[in-house]
């Protein structure tokens, strides 16, 4: 394959303006499917996933190839909403260009800014195209261009305009080359229409060769005297400064009914850059940082990064990736850089949905697939076996942190490995989901990006694996630390009759700075302790920080030391001042004013704008601090505690359209007036646990 032939498509948008469908329609255009699926149905080639299906979302990345006019266009059909953007950002990281769906009829809102920062943080060029003219509650035109550029970009130009809108629309008037086509619905066929152009369409033309030629002296001069470019040189340009982030193309049509899509393959082919247009992030050696220039050669030993896994339920395990340089064959030997292990790769595809195509090579700039790899996992990079650098490493987006926990166990007793098997499975397909253990009740706990993620990681469960679980929620992870300092003797003596136990500890507690953990102190002088005891005082003295000496969660943040103690030249042992620690923690814990700290998080929770008012009201009953508003972005920091409330809460009043993106702030203390009631829960909490 020709890597200048290659066009590599991110399609994003947030949920519910039409993505799969437009990728429906593109795919049926260039006759990569024999009629279009819909969504309702459960038929489209990119929502194959039997829990897209019945959810009518998409919940991973879809990938299609096509042919049109002599070029291979890859399209990457990713998910809308905020619990699965992570999948979002891994697409973006193996397309060499995006194309931001926005809806005719819902405009530029919060969640459209949303995704298209993540096209601006990968540094992609992006093309919009307002999809939806046909509907009813379609917006003007006018004004959906004008919200375009106050709310995503004031660059954005407009290739196209509509003929019509709702039940009237049927066609575009071409602005670049100003002519008029009307289009056959269902079948998409356009036919030029011979019409005198009316004085809008000239206008939105001028305006569109005006907005080129600023960024051109030569051009703008030459306009100026009265020299139009024309409609070759003009496309020519507006392909030069889309890749170079100087314009934005604006397109439209209707997916729905397959109207103006041809006009969209056009432009995805003569003005989407190819693999050798763009601007490549530079490898890292994984050991010592050092930067590799990344070019997108057939020659050089392959690289290629993974950016999708899915299970089929008869290729098995398909991990699919981008080669960014050199050429993979099925007899490739492939390292993967996190853990050194190499593999062949055997057979290789391009896919349409889930159904594979084989081929024999993947070549630079081509997305492929690759199964029954055995460790190669989503975020990994390969590199083939003769690349003088083993470990190059290429940056794929890093997810930000799973935050929304809940504990599991299988229904079935016997079922308790069968679980721990199908999570490690759903964990390959899906690295944003968290999974451990809870050490003080052995429970399962699940974290993921929010409640969806984590409905249909359990839905998964059940319907691939057949294993159903009863869920509850975890406690928040709070934890302890003390306000004061005290001291304290902690004596353990104890005679039975043979050999005693003796060990005799003085321990001081102090707080630290919040975040700087635990430190223990030897200042034993004179061998007051001898020195082989003292590594079993300081582990006396963890055991206890672990335990949790207030309501069962781990002390932070306090220094320790030893400074005096006695012992018996034949009853002391290890374990004897061990208890001895033990015993002392309880005393100056109790002694140095101790409180309960809550986890916090940085949240930006994105409402439509008509709705900032509520959510800033409903964060500030719920101990939020806001620290700022940007465009329908409420920053604020929220304990985690009041997190879940506040997202039911808040879709309520937004019917459904927020989106909450948290991180860890850090600990703070527990205010005064709840800590009582909290701290009475939480142990009555743990004993029926323990119990």
């Amino acid at each position: 394959m020709d890597i200048g032939s290659i066009r590599n498509v991110a399609v994003i948008g947030p949920h519910g303006v039409g993505k799969t469908t437009l990728v429906e329609a593109l795919l049926y255009d260039m006759a990569v499917i024999p009629a279009r699926g819909r969504v309702a149905a459960g038929t489209t080639a990119t929502d194959f996933d039997g829990e897209e299906i019945a959810r009518e979302l998409t919940l991973g990345t879809g990938v299609a190839r096509g042919e049109y006019k002599g070029l291979e266009i890859t399209l990457l059909d990713t998910p809308g909403h905020g619990d699965f953007l992570a999948d979002a950002r891994t697409a973006l990281a193996a397309a060499d260009a995006a194309l931001l769906v926005v809806s005719a009829d819902k405009g530029v809102d919060p969640n459209v800014r949303k995704v298209f920062r993540l096209a601006r943080e990968a540094g992609l060029p992006t093309m919009i195209f307002l999809n939806g003219f046909d509907q009813e509650g379609a917006k003007d035109y006018g004004e959906l261009l004008a919200s375009v550029r106050e709310g995503l970009a004031t660059q954005a130009v407009p290739l196209e305009l509509p003929v019509g809108r709702g039940r009237t629309f049927k066609g575009d008037v071409d602005l670049v080359g100003m002519r008029t086509w009307y289009f056959a619905p269902e079948s998409g066929e356009p036919k030029e229409v011979q019409e005198p152009l009316d004085d809008e369409a000239r206008r939105y033309h001028t305006q569109l060769v005006e907005a080129i030629a600023e960024q051109h002296d030569e051009l703008l001069e030459r306009y100026l005297d009265g020299q139009e470019p024309d409609p070759d040189e003009l496309a020519r340009t507006i392909r030069a400064d889309m890749h170079a982030g100087k314009v934005i193309p604006v397109l439209l049509g209707s997916a729905a009914l397959n109207v103006a899509i041809r006009p969209l393959l056009d432009a995805i082919a003569t003005l989407f850059p190819s693999p050798l247009d763009r601007a490549y992030p530079e490898l890292e050696d994984a050991e010592t940082g050092h930067k590799v220039q990344l070019q997108p050669d057939a020659g050089s030993p392959a690289v290629a990064t993974v950016f999708k896994t899915f299970v089929d339920p008869y290729l098995g395990k398909i991990n699919v990736l981008r080669v960014m340089r050199g050429t993979i064959t099925g007899d490739s030997h492939l390292t993967t850089v996190r853990d050194g292990e190499t593999e062949r790769p055997g057979r290789l595809f391009k896919l349409v949905g889930k159904k594979p195509m084989a081929v024999e090579r993947l070549g630079p700039g081509e997305i492929g697939a690759v199964a029954k790899l055995k460790s190669v996992r989503t975020g990994d990079t390969l590199v083939a076996a003769g690349h003088p650098t083993r470990l190059l490493r290429f940056p794929m987006p890093v997810p930000a942190p799973a935050i929304w926990s809940i504990a599991i166990a299988p229904v079935a007793k016997q079922d308790e490995a069968k679980l721990a098997v199908s999570l490690a499975k759903l964990h390959e397909e899906d690295p944003t989901l968290e999974i451990a253990v809870e050490p003080r009740t052995h429970r399962t706990i699940l974290t993921g990006a929010g409640p969806l993620h984590l409905e249909v990681v359990l839905a998964r469960l059940q319907n691939r694996y057949n294993v159903l679980v009863s869920r509850g929620e975890p406690q928040v992870p709070y934890r302890e630390t003390i306000t004061g300092s005290a001291k304290a003797q902690g004596r353990h003596k104890k005679q039975t009759g043979g050999k005693g136990q003796f060990g005799d500890v003085w321990l001081a507690i102090e707080p630290t700075p919040r975040g700087t953990g635990f430190k223990f102190v030897d200042h034993v002088v004179g061998g007051a302790v001898p020195r082989n005891f003292i590594p079993a005082v300081e582990k006396g003295v963890r055991e206890s920080l672990d335990m949790g000496l207030l309501a069962g969660y781990p002390i932070v943040d306090v220094q320790v030391t030893l400074y005096d103690g006695s012992s018996h030249s034949v009853d002391s042992s290890e374990m004897a001042f061990k208890l001895a620690a033990h015993l002392a923690m309880r005393k100056i814990f109790e002694e140095a004013g101790p409180v309960l700290l809550e986890p916090v998080m940085d949240i930006a929770l994105t409402v439509p704008d008509e709705a900032v008012g509520d959510a800033m009201g409903d964060l500030s009953t719920r101990r939020g601090h806001i620290e700022g508003v940007d465009g329908g972005v409420v920053h604020a920091k929220l304990p985690l505690a009041e997190l879940a409330g506040l997202l039911a809460n808040v879709q309520g009043y937004t019917r459904g359209q927020a989106t909450i993106e948290s991180t860890f702030a850090g600990y703070q203390e527990v205010p005064l007036h709840l800590a009582q009631k909290l701290l009475d829960r939480l142990k009555s909490d743990l004993m029926g646990q323990s119990a």
